[in-house]
C-alpha cells in the first residue's frame, strides 16, 4: 500500500491505523471522502467503513482510482467540492482532504455540517496552516471538539518535512 513516505499526496500507514482503531466500532457507517486523489485512501476506508464515497474532479484521478480499486462498497463520484451542491444522504463521517487553505476547508466543513455527520476526519492538520487554523476555530466555538491526533508527528512535505500532527479526527458537537 503507497503511503505518504511515497506519495506526499496521501496519508501515513500510522494514520490509516488509528483511523482504523477509533471507527473499529462503527463499521455500518459512510464516509465521504472530499477530494480522494489516486484512491489510497479511498481504498482503506474501504475496509473500515460499510460504504465510502470518493469525491474528486480530475479525470484522470479518477481514472486512476477507478482501475486500481474496484471495491463494491466504494463510489468515485467526479465532482468539484467547491461549484457542486452537497446533496449526500445518510453520511457519518466526513474526510477532508482537498483545500488546504482556510477558505477551503472552512467550506469543506460548513457543507460536511449541514449533511449532518458525526466526524470530521481532518488530514493535513499541521501542515497547512489553513487547515489548523480552520480546525482551532471550530473548537473554540463548541462546534467541534478534538478526540485524537492520527498519523506521524515527522510529516514529509516534498523537499522537507513538517513537525506536527499528520490528521485529527473532530467529533461534531
Amino acid at each position: 500500500m503507497i503511503d505518504i513516505f511515497d506519495d506526499v499526496f496521501t496519508v501515513s500507514q500510522k494514520f490509516r491505523n488509528d483511523v482504523a482503531n477509533f471507527f473499529s466500532y462503527r463499521k455500518d457507517w459512510t464516509c465521504l471522502e472530499v477530494g480522494s486523489y489516486k484512491g489510497y485512501t479511498t481504498y482503506f476506508l474501504g475496509d473500515v467503513f460499510k460504504k465510502v464515497i470518493g469525491l474528486e474532479n480530475l479525470d484522470h484521478h479518477l481514472n486512476f482510482s477507478r482501475k486500481n480499486n474496484s471495491r463494491d462498497n466504494v463510489e468515485y463520484i467526479k465532482f468539484d467540492i467547491y461549484a457542486d451542491e452537497w446533496n449526500f444522504e445518510n453520511i457519518d463521517v466526513s474526510y477532508i482532504d482537498c483545500d488546504h487553505s482556510y477558505e477551503g476547508c472552512k467550506k469543506d466543513v460548513e457543507n460536511s455540517l449541514k449533511l449532518g455527520v458525526k466526524y470530521i476526519i481532518f488530514d493535513d492538520y499541521e501542515v497547512w496552516c489553513g487547515v489548523k487554523k480552520c480546525v482551532n476555530e471550530y473548537c473554540e466555538k463548541g462546534i467541534l471538539k478534538k478526540e485524537i491526533y492520527i498519523g506521524v508527528d515527522k510529516i514529509p512535505a516534498g523537499d522537507r518535512s513538517v513537525e506536527g500532527h499528520e490528521g485529527v479526527i473532530c467529533k461534531v458537537l
